[in-house]
């Protein structure tokens, strides 16, 4: 009777879900980008872009087009773009590049998507277009959106690196100015993992790998206090494990940095579990280091396709989120290809990088484009099972969990991996999923004790001809979340509510 009440129950919230759907706007062809601002003033604004003419489309609650909105005067050729929104407007950097000069500017917008004031110019800067090292300013938002940092790296030559950083609070006026060099000593070392903590500091960090881009030798944490122009470096006790794609946090409550990445014993070996660094964000002091061995038990559950002892092999970390006692949950998917020339590839192919997603400071791609075209060594892209770990404060294992999904894309990699939703009490994870020769948008929640519901679980009122790239989905609320789609050539979207 318990059991059946179980199933009545879950099969009613399956139900709740709702999906409203944009309807499809003929200017919004699937070659156009766009980026899903948010939820302001009960209406869902998108800005796109397309043939250099950029505008906000906002959706009333029934995602009908309400209005539409051209942003003035905005140039040519944008070199990025980026948004902040907060509940009562939103502001819009962006960068674009003339002669030999590379500008930032900054305009506000209210709840409508209307300019508020006249364009600040942030910045200006000398460059070669042409240069391979030449990188626009990287936008930085404080978990609490009351810091902003504009930043940009600059290689000199192949040992030294200037530095630049505009700090700004969220009403736009600028806090703090900085400008210096990094000299690195070593061929193979490289910066990752830029963070601006709700102090306004500033964080990121300095890795070397080997000349056989197999291995990470070292990690440090590299800090730049909000109102100093110094660095102060941190390094971490790897312990002389291999380290890849790792990964750096901020627990603002609890003034932490986490370090933390899969590691192996061998070199080029099976990954053979997580290791997490800890330190403290005011003193650099080190809390503790440890590792998590994961059991044969786990590697069981996670393995898919593969043995047990190289079942976490195509894992790559997607997102920490940490809790208000110091523990910090883990999220982490299976990805992998196939090329027509070299077969599957691993993690080891693909060093110090997220098989889909480009985790090297400035690369620039914050408007998404349906297919922004395809990579003709590719064959096949997969997005498989996802593990979720629950770790206490000191980094032990309290609880782990897999999603079991199979998922896979000739084209790219866009309608694979997932679109998540934190209500507080569960995260809803949204993903495609083929079944009898169609693709349907499908179900899965955990909950905050790792127990997981509705597993694979196909949502309903779902509409034919609606393609989903839940990848690209926004959460906008506290149990609603826009999901970009495709409607034959046109993009449209879904509001999705809990």
């Amino acid at each position: 009777m318990i059991n059946m009440l179980i199933l009545m129950l879950a099969f009613t919230a399956v139900r709740a879900q709702t999906i409203t759907y944009s309807s499809p706007d003929e200017e919004d062809i699937r070659t156009n980008n766009f980026e899903i601002i948010g939820k302001l003033n009960g209406k869902v604004i998108v800005y796109k872009n397309s043939h250099n003419y950029g505008f906000f489309n906002l959706y009333n609650a029934d995602m009908h087009i309400d209005s539409k909105r051209q942003v003035p005067n905005l140039p040519t050729d944008l070199a990025a773009v980026n948004f902040v929104a907060y509940p009562d407007g939103f502001l819009m950097f962006y960068q674009y590049q003339k002669r030999n000069t590379l500008y930032i500017k900054l305009l506000k917008f209210n709840q409508n998507a209307e300019p508020v004031g006249n364009v600040t110019d942030l910045d200006t800067c000398e460059c070669d277009w042409n240069a391979k090292d030449n990188k626009t300013y990287k936008i930085l938002v404080s978990e609490n959106k009351q810091q902003i940092m504009a930043f940009k790296i600059t290689k000199l030559d192949n040992k030294d690196y200037r530095y630049k950083s505009i700090l700004l609070n969220k009403d736009c006026v600028v806090q703090h100015k900085s400008t210096g060099n990094i000299n690195i000593t070593a061929k193979n070392e490289f910066f990752s993992e830029f963070l601006l903590d709700n102090d306004g500091n500033l964080s990121a960090l300095w890795e070397t790998g080997t000349v056989q881009n197999d291995n990470i030798s070292s990690v440090t944490i590299m800090e730049k206090r909000a109102n100093e122009d110094t660095l102060s470096l941190c390094p971490v006790d790897m312990s002389k494990m291999y380290l890849d794609d790792v990964k750096l946090k901020v627990d603002n409550v609890n003034h932490h940095y986490l370090v933390t990445s899969f590691y192996s014993k061998q070199k080029r070996g099976n990954v053979d579990g997580l290791f997490f660094y800890l330190c403290d964000t005011r003193t650099l002091k080190t809390i503790f280091s440890n590792t998590t061995v994961f059991s044969t038990e786990l590697r069981n559950d996670a393995r898919g396709e593969n043995g047990v002892k190289d079942a976490f092999n195509d894992y790559y970390l997607k997102n920490i989120v940490f809790n208000q006692t110091g523990g910090f949950l883990i999220l982490s998917e299976s990805e992998y290809t196939s090329s027509r020339s070299n077969g599957i590839y691993n993690r080891w192919d693909n060093m110090n990088n997220s098989m889909y997603l480009n985790n090297y400071p400035y690369s620039y791609n914050p408007l998404y484009a349906p297919y922004p075209g395809s990579n003709n060594m590719i064959s096949r892209y997969f997005s498989d099972n996802i593990v979720l770990f629950s770790f206490d404060d000191k980094g032990s294992i309290i609880w782990s969990n897999t999603i079991r999904k199979v998922q896979y894309d000739d084209i790219n990699e866009k309608s694979i991996s997932y679109g998540l939703v934190n209500t507080g009490e569960e995260l809803h994870f949204l993903y495609n999923l083929h079944e009898r020769g169609s693709v349907l948008l499908t179900h899965a929640s955990v909950t905050t004790d790792g127990k997981l519901l509705y597993n694979n679980s196909p949502m309903k009122s779902l509409d034919q001809g609606y393609d989903f790239l839940p990848r690209l989905a926004k959460q906008v609320g506290r149990k609603q979340i826009i999901v970009p789609c495709l409607y034959g050539n046109v993009t449209c979207f879904a509001k999705i509510e809990f």
